[in-house]
């Protein structure tokens, strides 16, 4: 049976070969290893980790970094300002821009639909 110290070499070999930077191991007591891996423009986070109650068992999380996805409509808009007062929105600017980010276009277009829509409702 493979120790937990050869569990985490065999993961930290593997990230290695595709690239990965090897970041944190606590392979003692803890049995903890983590790598970074960024593939194809894509950035993987790998935690590896030795189970509960020393039992032959790891859990392996993977987690895909990626820009935060903001979707919400019109009709989302207009119901959190009737309701609450407010509401929160993420619109991304370049540094030290005025240039709002591409990312957060879609957002921008729900905010003039919303307007839109109460500027027809106004006029009628």
């Amino acid at each position: 049976m493979p120790s937990i110290l050869q569990i985490l070499r065999n993961y930290e070999n593997a990230a290695k070969k595709i690239g990965g930077n090897y970041f944190v191991s606590a392979a003692g007591d803890e049995g903890i290893a983590t790598f970074e891996i960024v593939k194809g423009g894509k950035e993987v986070w790998v935690k590896v980790e030795k189970g509960a109650n020393d039992a032959v068992s790891y859990a392996v999380t993977l987690v895909e970094v990626e820009a935060m996805k903001q979707e919400i409509t019109s009709n989302d808009i207009l119901t959190a300002l009737n309701t609450d007062g407010y509401i929160a929105l993420y619109i991304n600017f370049d540094s030290g821009k005025s240039d709002i980010k591409i990312e957060s276009q879609p957002i921008i277009e729900q905010l003039v639909e919303m307007m839109n829509q109460m500027r027809l409702e106004d006029q009628h």
